[in-house]
């Protein structure tokens, strides 16, 4: 039968009117559906950033990356104190980026840049993930979706906290975000599979504990592959190990350690479950979070469950799944191993990986019933009233951090140096400045407390006696809270770190048992700073009784790992040094000096 004018136009007209077609009527349907759909997602991230901004802060800690930056650009190298190589940052991403983004722009201050991006990379990972989700929510028949974890989360006080405070955070959402974006794109996308797992490589430079997400992606985009050839799944292995292998080379060769030394100093291996649990409590007792999640999470494994029954949805449970998996299994290593002294920032990105797949389907019945009327009511009650209790540090020695340093800066935004100066840190460390250009040239002085305390007052005034040293720091000082008033001192001040985060001794110490502040458990003596760069002769200037220990700790010091490492680290960098260090990398991220040595305590091995 021939294909008449009239038959063929009848069957066009059968094709746009029926329902499961893709005609007229069903595509102003599917508009109409995605300018609804989009104002819904712009929610949580209205929220977040209205309460990221009316947090805006920027830390202490956030300021130890800053006068790294700075050293970049000032051209010492990624170092906090100039001619000592230590990674003092965790975050070695967001460092680079904070140098790229200050480089080019320097009309504004490193911290504002550090928290006008972190709010930015927060709001584009919450956007990206409801996108993802909408994405992933239609291609099984869905209707409108509600992102409802992720309106939980925006509305909690801790994510507008580290949504600034110039660290990592706002990175690692925004990382999270485009992660699983690109994963519901690899149906459709097959020459995808290379860049997500190129940009999963990139998790553990953001934060070493991110590489628990990177596996579980890596894992996604393989269960999404299952059926390429084998040759293309050694490619996709090559993005995701090369950055890695390379990443860590470089490490090595600069710095001569496996992990960065707040690895060491944080005890990142050492499990402190007691402690850890306090830290957990700490998040979930204030904030109710625990309320809306006992609705939304059940809702979400019923969701999976029937995209699995229904036989076409397997791979897009194995990455919800694989993503909230990677979230538990990251929060179960922050309780592991004690936690940390920032209320609630090291499980953020793990309740961020939650969140982001806990959303509801409004054309289901049960979605749009008791999970929607919770998740709603919960962010309206949290965004109202809903705050962190404490004022400053609580009993458990978990810290409401912004709180502390608006109390310290009395700035209820402090942000730039500007707003820090009324701070003692600052203004010690102006006066350090001062004291440094003060030094005869070609000399070298340290300053000596008589107490324990890291700031010089009237009843425990500080003094200066001569040092020896190769840096080219003129004035070494001891120090425990290095940022703000590392900032304000300059380059030509050395900070011994207390705390150890850029202290290439501390980290090596053997350890304290567990009752500390959480990640600042083992403070280095000061005596360690005075056998380290003290003046031969000189070794009772914290008092003749220290003497004898100030002697041990210098023959530790000058026996092979840690004579080697110190070398290594202040050498100038050669080729021949860098093989050098990537050579002994491993032996001396493990050594470990007796803290309290004596004159018969043997050399580390």
């Amino acid at each position: 039968m021939e294909d008449s004018p009239d038959a063929v136009a009848r069957v066009e007209e059968s094709l746009v009117t029926t329902p499961s077609g893709h005609g007229p009527r069903h595509r102003r349907r599917r508009a109409h559906l995605g300018w609804a759909q989009w104002l819904l997602l712009l929610v949580p991230v209205v929220v977040i950033i209205i309460g990221g901004w009316s947090h805006r802060w920027a830390s202490d800690d956030s300021y130890i990356d800053f006068r790294v930056v700075h050293n970049v650009l000032a051209g010492h190298g990624p170092v906090f104190n100039v001619g000592e190589r230590v990674e003092v940052d965790t975050n070695p991403l967001w460092v680079l980026i904070l140098v790229v983004v200050a480089g080019i722009g320097r009309f504004l201050p490193i911290a504002w840049w550090a928290v006008l991006l972190g709010l930015a990379m927060t709001a584009a990972g919450i956007g990206l993930a409801t996108a993802a989700g909408a994405k992933l929510s239609r291609r099984h028949a869905g209707g409108l979706l509600f992102p409802a974890g992720l309106l939980v989360v925006a509305s909690v006080d801790a994510f507008w906290d580290f949504s600034t405070s110039g660290l990592e955070t706002g990175l690692i959402f925004g990382w999270l975000g485009l992660c699983f974006w690109l994963l519901t794109r690899l149906r459709n996308d097959e020459r995808g599979g290379s860049l997500v797992m190129a940009i999963a490589s990139l998790g553990p430079f953001i934060r070493p504990d991110m590489l628990l997400f990177s596996v579980c992606i890596v894992a996604a985009v393989f269960i999404v592959e299952l059926h390429s050839g084998r040759w293309r799944r050694v490619r996709l292995a090559s993005w995701f190990v090369g950055p890695l292998a390379l990443g860590e080379l470089a490490r090595m060769a600069y710095y001569g350690m496996l992990v960065p030394n707040t690895a060491l100093t944080k005890s990142a291996f050492t499990p402190r479950f007691h402690q850890g649990l306090v830290y957990l409590g700490d998040m979930v007792s204030p904030t109710w979070i625990w309320v809306p999640l006992v609705f939304l999470v059940p809702m979400a494994i019923w969701r999976m469950v029937r995209w699995w029954r229904a036989g076409d949805g397997h791979r897009d449970v194995a990455i919800v799944a694989l993503l909230a998996g990677a979230g538990v299994l990251d929060a179960a290593y922050v309780v592991l191993i004690g936690g940390d002294f920032m209320h609630a920032r090291m499980l953020l990105p793990g309740l961020f990986a939650l969140s982001m797949v806990t959303w509801l389907d409004l054309s289901d019945k049960f979605d749009r019933t008791a999970p929607l009327v919770v998740a709603v009511a919960f962010s309206a009650v949290s965004c109202a009233m809903l705050r962190y209790p404490e004022r400053l540090i609580g009993k458990n020695l978990i810290a409401n951090e912004r709180g502390v340093y608006i109390y310290l800066s009395r700035n209820p935004h402090p942000v730039s140096p500007a707003d820090y100066q009324r701070s003692a840190w600052a203004r010690y460390g102006m006066v350090l400045a001062a004291a440094a250009k003060r030094v005869p040239h070609g000399t070298k002085a340290m300053v000596v407390l008589s107490s324990k305390s890291e700031l010089p007052d009237a009843q425990y005034p500080a003094r200066l006696v001569g040092a020896r040293s190769n840096l080219p720091s003129s004035l070494i000082v001891p120090a425990g809270n290095i940022g703000v008033m590392g900032w304000f001192a300059g380059d030509d001040v050395y900070l011994f770190d207390r705390q150890s985060l850029a202290n290439p001794i501390g980290g090596h110490l053997t350890k304290l048992p567990d009752h500390g502040r959480p990640g600042h458990n083992d403070p280095s003596r000061l005596f360690w700073m005075i056998a380290r760069f003290g003046l031969p002769g000189h070794e009772d200037v914290l008092g003749s009784h220290l003497g004898p220990t100030v002697l041990a700790a210098r023959r530790q010091l000058a026996c092979p790992l840690p004579s080697a490492y110190l070398h290594a680290i202040t050498a100038p960098l050669s080729a021949s040094q860098m093989l050098t260090n990537i050579a002994h990398a491993p032996s001396w991220t493990r050594f470990e000096i007796e803290r309290f040595p004596t004159a018969v305590t043997p050399c580390p091995n």
